[in-house]
């Protein structure tokens, strides 16, 4: 649905997210908007600690959309849940003919359930999302004349699109907008894709993103390419957290917001390196996804006050080995190795720069915290060294800088070279002492002898495997009764099975004493074949 971000219903939806992120719980049910807007503002302005700039904002927009949005002003708070695992609240206009449920985003101990939701069927969150939806319906005895809107965003709109798929009243929802809210696990879209009218409610789903959002990528998407839609963003890309802050989707003259949505554009290069960058994870193994996403979200649980999630859910040290084996690594190469995230890099260096020309910084200061920076990555980074060249291009297209590097421009070269090259001898030094092997370029043939010893290890493993297997088969062998036909048989049976794994067993200790041998053989000789490889 095209221009979804300019009806009504999603303007609306929009406000109630702002209402959420007040943090407002003091409301009590039959309090209309105008009422808890203004208790909201007078609550925060006498507690200091509770008020924010973004809030400032979030307040100004909701004002003018009390005065200029037909119906928002006549909602009616019915029912709220905070301090669990949602925080949520529904509203219903004063003739029942409209009813809203709004789920506020990741807040203090809720960060933790948003990696759960990349391995799990579902999430204690998702599920009380459902069940404070289907609570709203059966309390106020709503049917299907009640237009019925659920929303939310960030997490809050993942468990907008829970409700939808998965709530007893499901059916009675007319549109879930989800607002910059991530995807599911593949167990969740089995479990929703085998429940009645799956498809029907995924046709009442509607995604308003920011270009360059950074949570609406993650998981498996279930909301239809055609009712989603991104928006401009008063954000650059150098921000990371603006661009997932929801005032910002909304126009911003010289000194104040307004109460409309800005216009639909094309996702930016950030947001599509993170689809990149989700797709490649959702790939992974369960027992890899799961500890990563798990990790990650722990890390920013850690910059909250209760560090833990909701029930004392936390990470493993497990969790974090995994994320730094394996999920650090895939961040940077992604980044630096596809198309999606250099032109992600590329777009958040432009950003960057322009800040820095507006704020009126010194040309020759940008251009040298930038490529110290880059000469730096390449040092830590050998496959950083192709980006560094286009970092210059970047750097040339702004007028200020052109004569900078066209000044130092052979210089710069230079060091890139002198990186490159350091790489290629300081890398083979740095093996040949951690080892103690010598470097063979030119021989006839090489062996890493690293991987043969790690096969050789790993079939040791699987030889003592496959020795208890074979004991837990003759164990349960010994349990079967000590008469009887079928007892005989399974015993027989059984026997031959044993025999069958002693065998494999065999092999396989004999496959690892090959490989030993290989490598041991090899190292033997290596230095008398470096000796004799041309130089």
């Amino acid at each position: 649905m095209a221009g979804i971000n300019g009806s009504r219903e999603a303007q609306i939806a929009a406000l109630l997210n702002m209402f959420e992120y007040l943090d407002y719980h003091q409301g009590t049910p039959g309090q209309d908007m105008r009422t808890l807007v203004e208790e909201a503002e007078n609550f925060l302005k006498s507690n200091p600690d509770r008020w924010s700039e973004s809030k400032g904002n979030m307040i100004e927009i909701l004002k003018e959309g009390l005065d200029t949005i037909p119906g928002f002003a006549d909602l009616r708070l019915s029912i709220s849940e905070h301090g669990n695992a949602i925080e949520a609240d529904a509203f219903i206009s004063s003739d029942g003919q409209e009813g809203y449920v709004a789920y506020r985003g990741t807040g203090d101990g809720k960060w933790i359930d948003n990696g759960r939701g990349m391995t799990e069927e579902i999430t204690a969150s998702q599920q009380a999302a459902s069940d404070f939806y289907d609570r709203f319906v059966e309390q106020n005895g709503l049917g299907e004349d009640t237009n019925l809107i659920v929303t939310g965003h960030s997490k809050g709109g993942n468990n907008a699109q829970a409700a939808t798929l998965n709530s007893e009243n499901r059916s009675l929802i007319d549109k879930c907008i989800s607002f910059d809210g991530q995807g599911f696990s593949d167990d969740a879209i089995e479990r929703y894709s085998n429940m009645p009218g799956y498809e029907d409610q995924r046709n009442k789903m509607y995604g308003i993103h920011g270009e360059n959002d950074p949570v609406n990528e993650l998981g498996i998407t279930v909301i239809p390419d055609e009712n989603t839609v991104f928006i401009e963003t008063n954000a650059d890309s150098d921000n990371l957290v603006a661009t997932h802050a929801l005032e910002y989707l909304f126009h911003k003259g010289d000194e104040s917001y307004s109460c409309t949505m800005n216009g639909t554009t094309q996702q930016g290069p950030l947001g599509k390196y993170l689809e990149k960058l989700s797709s490649i994870i959702m790939s992974m193994p369960e027992d890899t996804r799961g500890p990563m996403a798990v990790a990650l979200m722990q890390f920013i649980e850690f910059t909250e006050e209760q560090k833990v999630g909701f029930g004392g859910d936390h990470a493993t040290f497990s969790d974090m080995a995994v994320f730094m084996d394996e999920g650090l690594p895939l961040i940077i190469s992604t980044l630096i190795g596809t198309e999606e995230g250099r032109e992600a890099i590329m777009d958040i260096l432009r950003d960057y720069v322009e800040n820095c020309l507006d704020k009126g910084e010194s040309p020759w200061a940008i251009a040298a915290r930038v490529l110290m920076t880059t000469l730096l990555a390449t040092v830590v980074l050998r496959v950083a060294i192709p980006i560094a060249y286009t970092v210059i291009n970047v750097l040339a297209a702004f007028e200020q800088l052109a004569g900078i590097l066209e000044q130092i421009g052979e210089f710069i070269q230079e060091c890139f070279e002198a990186v490159a090259e350091f790489f290629e001898e300081i890398g083979d030094w740095i093996r040949s002492k951690v080892t103690g092997r010598p470097i063979i370029k030119e021989g006839d043939f090489s062996v890493d002898i690293g991987a043969l010893r790690y096969a050789a290890d790993e079939l040791g493993t699987m030889q003592g495997r496959l020795s208890q297997a074979a004991s837990k088969v003759n164990s349960v062998r010994g349990s079967l009764p000590m008469y009887g036909i079928a007892a005989s048989a399974a015993k027989a049976y059984l026997s031959y099975i044993t025999l069958c794994i002693y065998q494999v067993s065999g092999h396989t200790g004999t496959m690892r004493q090959a490989v030993d041998n290989i490598s041991g053989t090899y190292e033997k000789y290596e230095c008398r074949i470096a000796e004799n490889a041309p130089a």
